[in-house]
């Protein structure tokens, strides 16, 4: 073999990392890691599974072999990225997403417990930047296909698990209103519920695309589960998610429909204002009740007033419950609550109004812009997007996922908003790209049409060729 041959062999082999990239082990490892965020299932017996969620709330970093297995994969994901991209921003988060961990990081050194605040937020942080940095290397495709991958474990592990012990809530549930719920793989039907809503979306949309019997299949199962979970919030925000979806696919698939779903849209928000205002008078009474909402209204009213007294910092990320709770709680039911069931007030009252602000804007605002002026050739992937997204916004205001270390709600919202930027800025770069060709193409043509006018003036035909 002559040097040129050897050499050109040599550029031409592929290296571990590019053979690894090429392949579906990255789908597996985001797989692997989605599954490990989603799966928490109760493995012992307990006559009182409001007491282990209480203990779960209130030590969500509490496993060493979670924390193990996340060490490991942020290590894992660091090496490939580093390999595939190299030291640079990844493009699935912003500036804002990064101030916003960065806020939620320092609230420790504020907080009356700063060592737990400080690894709750690190873990928080952990969790982030592997899904941003995985998802980064596969893009978007690779990231729907492990969606895809993710969702059917899920789906098929929690049958598999109702013939188990704890597939089922069992009964001697004290909350009787759990007996004979269906959770699956998950640690409570409302946790089963939110999933398996998101499963249901995630698989009505690529039915709807791909037209495949076997999606249809899973869309069927996921939407049976989250019926036996008898979880009221997915069940209540299901329909209106996938309408949310379906009218921005139907008036976004062409530029003209963009201005009128936008102009419904504000009206949407208008007419709603309009009828909270008229009925303020029941709103009032719905919110001084206690046990509104299973009791949720006495619980926000803990955080509230806490929140009143610091409204700024907060108590520090994830140091509210169990540490200042006691000192506004009113009733021995609301003593023992570990978390705010709402994201958005226990975000409040652990970073304050500027982490609330940053994370609002950073997970909720700035998605949603980019599903809103993304290009219209691409409705149906940013519909359901769009559907996740206002699916698991509403979620939030009845649990506590937001900005959660792992939670899994949190979790598959904070794919959600990384896949929205991703493909966003995905798509703007091919936007950008043609537009490049275009004026390239422009150039050549006024070249020709210059050259064509030349010889017209010399009394020469357009068709003939000239000769240098």
């Amino acid at each position: 073999m002559s040097r040129t041959e050897s050499r050109l062999a040599l550029t031409t082999q592929s290296s571990p990392f590019e053979v690894l990239f090429r392949g579906d082990l990255v789908v597996y490892i985001m797989s692997f890691f989605l599954v490990t965020l989603l799966f928490k299932p109760r493995w012992t017996a307990s006559s009182s599974i409001d007491d282990e969620l209480i203990e779960f709330s209130s030590n969500a970093d509490a496993s060493i072999y979670r924390q193990l297995i996340f060490i490991a994969l942020f290590l894992t994901t660091v090496v490939l990225y580093l390999a595939k991209r190299g030291v640079r921003m990844p493009r699935t988060i912003s500036l804002l997403q990064l101030a916003t961990i960065s806020w939620m990081l320092v609230s420790f050194s504020w907080s009356d417990q700063p060592a737990i605040a400080f690894r709750r937020a690190v873990l928080m942080a952990m969790v982030a930047l592997i899904a941003a940095l995985l998802l980064d290397v596969m893009g978007v495709k690779k990231a729907f296909k492990t969606l895809y991958l993710t969702f059917s474990l899920c789906i098929f592990l929690s049958y598999l698990s109702l013939p188990l012990p704890y597939g089922i809530h069992p009964g001697d549930e004290i909350d009787v209103a759990l007996i004979g719920n269906w959770k699956g793989i998950f640690f409570h039907k409302n946790i089963a519920g939110a999933v398996m809503g998101a499963a249901v979306i995630f698989f009505f949309y690529v039915f709807l695309i791909k037209r495949r019997w076997r999606d249809l299949g899973m869309l069927a199962l996921a939407a049976l589960f989250l019926y036996k979970t008898q979880s009221k919030t997915p069940h209540n925000l299901l329909i209106p998610s996938l309408a949310c979806g379906l009218t921005y696919w139907y008036f976004c698939r062409n530029r003209n429909g963009r201005p009128a779903f936008l102009i419904g849209a504000y009206m949407a928000v208008g007419l709603l204002a309009l009828i909270v205002t008229m009925n303020w008078d029941v709103v009032e009474r719905v919110f001084n009740d206690p046990q509104s909402f299973s009791g949720r209204v006495a619980i926000w009213e803990v955080a509230v007033r806490y929140i009143i007294d610091n409204p700024w910092l907060g108590a520090g990320f994830n140091s509210f419950w169990g540490v200042h709770s006691a000192d506004y709680v009113t009733s021995r039911f609301t003593l023992a609550v570990g978390h705010a069931h709402s994201g958005y007030i226990e975000v409040l009252a652990t970073t304050g109004i500027i982490g609330l602000g940053l994370a609002v804007c950073a997970s909720i605002l700035a998605p949603i812009r980019q599903i809103l002026f993304a290009p219209s050739y691409y409705a149906p992937t940013y519909a359901m997007l769009a559907s996740l997204m206002f699916f698991f916004i509403f979620e939030n205001f009845f649990e506590a996922q937001f900005y959660n270390i792992d939670k899994e709600a949190w979790s598959i919202l904070m794919i959600t908003v990384f896949i929205t930027r991703l493909a966003y800025v995905e798509t703007q770069a091919e936007v950008h790209a043609e537009r490049l060709e275009y004026k390239r193409r422009g150039r050549i043509q006024t070249k020709f049409a210059r050259k064509v006018g030349a010889g017209n003036s010399a009394g020469v035909h357009p068709g003939a060729r000239t000769v240098g």
